[in-house]
């Protein structure tokens, strides 16, 4: 969970397609996951957060 609010708030969303699925495969839920998406938007910015929101659209879909 951590790396992948570290990557929001780098701005490194292209990361996220790789990080996201083994979040998952560690016991993350799709809700925390977006949970920790939400939370970071008021942290580092609504920007970063979208395109994280879209990558992980993405991969949660499949």
């Amino acid at each position: 969970m951590i790396t992948i609010a570290g990557l929001i708030a780098g701005g490194n969303s292209e990361q996220l397609g790789w990080h996201l699925p083994y979040g998952k495969a560690n016991g993350l839920t799709d809700t925390e996951l977006t949970e920790v998406i939400t939370h970071m938007a008021f942290n580092a910015g609504w920007p970063k957060a979208v395109s994280a929101m879209n990558v992980a659209k993405r991969v949660l879909d499949q």
